[in-house]
């Protein structure tokens, strides 16, 4: 598979660069890039430089690729109107907010459709809860307010909005960092309510939240296109010793580095021989990502927790034991009634063989696996 890894990169470095892609070598599937760009969640964007092939694949899969496509297209454009009559009753209530990641991120590429996503992310202000409930409730959306820093909504068929109350929960070591983003929050122009970021601020809080995506489940090749833009962008924002320095602040100066490093062997270096375009120094990071999809993989989740857990017998012993604002968010019953968590950990060991049979065997497969 790693050539077909090169190839889909090649694909996308093409298009970046605005350039004729290279053909498509025999050894290398149709069926199996279109998966793959499927999981990464660049199919669209790749799709631009399939269009420009001499030997394009054939009528059939052309035609599920430019499909892909399309419905890109008009999921971006179905929920940029929908965040739109959101946004307008948070203006109406008089509730501050501020777009965050993908929305912003969506706006440096080339035209709408080509970054694909699942959500869409908005911070709002403290203490407004019940009334962002009662507002997404009113448009027809199910979810409702819980602990943690963010809540989850969604309606059929396609739309699914997290709305943060704080940008990190409260057990990540960098929330204090983050937690008056409302201070250095900056004004927007042509509405009431509406905030943003500074570059800064809006930069080091996308590392973090891709360190903690790589670390976690791991993170896909969209990311890393991401961060191709973001790159560029920075450049004009901001002195480049500065923003080390605030790096380095908050402990994300190597990892950021370790991510330009791949980014720029992935798209910023454009070389004709895309098959050796990453380096023996990077390319079993290069695997990882590839592995993991857009959004990583239970099995990566689970090793990487185990490795910061120090091993597979804490890691069991951490699962036995939930944190207190997990077992509150998933069983409400305990924010009234304490008491009764005893007996909450014993039902979720036993139910979950039941509701989640596919996670526990791979936690069990994950803990039983023998090191190679």
């Amino acid at each position: 598979m790693k050539k077909t890894y090169l190839y889909l990169a090649e694909l996308i470095r093409a298009k970046l660069h605005h350039r004729q892609p290279k053909e498509k070598p025999e050894d290398v599937k149709w069926e199996d890039l279109l998966r793959l760009a499927q999981e990464h969640m660049v199919a669209s964007l790749a799709f631009e430089s399939v269009k420009q092939l001499k030997n394009q694949p054939e009528e059939k899969m052309f035609a599920i690729w430019n499909e892909l496509a399309d419905k890109a297209l008009v999921k971006e454009l179905s929920f940029n109107t929908e965040r739109s009559i959101i946004l307008g009753m948070f203006e109406e209530k008089g509730i501050k907010y501020m777009p965050l990641k993908g929305i912003l991120i969506q706006t440096f590429y080339e035209r709408p459709g080509l970054r694909q996503f699942s959500d869409n992310d908005i911070l709002f202000e403290p203490g407004k809860d019940k009334e962002v409930e009662e507002i997404m409730h009113s448009l027809g959306y199910e979810g409702q307010a819980e602990e943690g820093n963010h809540d989850e909504y969604q309606k059929p068929p396609i739309y699914n909005f997290e709305l943060h109350k704080a940008l990190l929960p409260r057990e990540n070591p960098l929330s204090s960092y983050f937690a008056n983003i409302w201070n250095r929050a900056l004004k927007d122009e042509g509405n009431q309510m509406g905030y943003h970021m500074s570059a800064e601020d809006f930069y080091l809080f996308h590392i973090v939240h891709l360190e903690k995506h790589f670390g976690g489940s791991g993170t896909g090749l969209r990311y890393f296109v991401d961060q191709y833009y973001l790159m560029e962008w920075m450049e004009q924002q901001i002195d480049r010793h500065e923003l080390e320095q605030k790096l380095q602040e908050i402990g994300m100066l190597e990892f950021e580095q370790k991510m330009n490093k791949l980014t720029k062997e992935l798209f910023i270096a454009d070389t004709e021989d895309w098959e050796h375009a990453i380096g023996e120094d990077i390319e079993e990071m290069f695997l990882y990502v590839m592995s993991c999809g857009a959004y990583g993989t239970f099995e990566h989740l689970i090793e990487n927790r185990m490795k910061k857990s120090g091993g597979k017998y804490r890691y069991f012993l951490s699962r036995l034991t939930c944190e207190d604002a997990y077992m509150k968010q998933n069983y409400p019953i305990l924010k009234k009634a304490f008491w009764l968590k005893p007996v909450f950990v014993v039902w979720r060991l036993v139910s979950a063989p039941f509701k989640k049979p596919d996670r526990v065997k791979a936690e069990l497969r994950a803990l039983f696996r023998r090191k190679t």
